[in-house]
């Protein structure tokens, strides 16, 4: 079209085997080589973004896994109320007292996070966890994110031990069974949950970072609860927080 803006021109080196191989998936896909290299690069660096900015969080400038400097700037703004430093407010409630969990994730144990998403989702997804994450951070865990696993429609297998896989569900109207705050965490092991797979609508509400926060709780052994917490059964209340005996619970300090 006449006067439509294009992007940059930009010349990178890259060996025959890789071109090989984005040019047999471009062909696959019935699109450009170029369209290929793009969403690899945006797919790349929101994960990268999430490393970031987790790492942040935990007091540490660069994520120990990123060798070059390039920070992107965020894409997508996080709502004022899901930040680290009210992840951290929440997170230091004094008082409370511990509830009966049967299964919680143990302290000592790494938490590695890897999204399943199909495409168009996974600005969504790595957003959700933006909060969720700092505020596991702020509790005490070690989390941190993982290469994202290859999105298919029927995953159910538990993944791997030390992972929380999060898979994100397309949005459908008439599948009741993708409501808001249906995803479930799936525990495993007894006393100490090795890992924990999580299942969450694409839907806006269904990626709330509250939804995403409420099924970490389960990881960490929380049971419904009654108002006041992000752990009630109705999404609507939007607290964004533990109260304090849920603290007191799944705190590692």
């Amino acid at each position: 079209m006449p006067n439509q803006p294009k992007t940059k021109g930009r010349t990178v080196r890259v060996d025959d085997d890789t071109w090989a191989a984005v040019e047999a998936e471009a062909k696959r896909q019935c699109v450009r080589a170029s369209d290929v290299v793009r969403k690899a690069l945006r797919n790349h660096l929101g994960l990268l973004l999430v490393a970031l900015v987790l790492t942040g969080c935990a007091g540490d400038a660069q994520a120990a896994s990123v060798t070059h400097k390039v920070v992107p700037q965020p894409v997508v703004s996080v709502p004022e109320k899901f930040t680290a430093e009210t992840a951290r407010e929440f997170a230091a409630i004094n008082g409370g007292t511990p509830l009966p969990v049967e299964s919680r994730w143990a302290c000592s144990q790494p938490m590695h996070i890897s999204v399943a998403a199909p495409d168009g989702f996974e600005q969504q997804a790595y957003r959700s966890l933006y909060y969720p994450v700092a505020y596991l951070q702020a509790l005490g865990y070690n989390v941190g994110m993982v290469a994202p696993t290859a999105y298919q429609s029927d995953i159910t297998d538990q993944p791997a031990a030390g992972t929380v896989l999060l898979v994100v569900a397309p949005y459908h109207q008439d599948q009741s069974a993708l409501g808001i705050n249906n995803g479930a965490a799936y525990l495993s092991a007894g006393a100490a949950t090795r890992s924990a797979l999580v299942i969450l609508d694409g839907s806006q509400e269904g990626l709330d970072p509250d939804v995403v926060l409420h099924e970490f709780g389960h990881i960490l052994g929380l049971s419904h609860r009654n108002a006041g917490s992000v752990m009630q059964e109705s999404w609507a209340a939007n607290t964004g927080h533990f109260d304090a005996d849920e603290t007191a619970t799944v705190a590692c300090r």
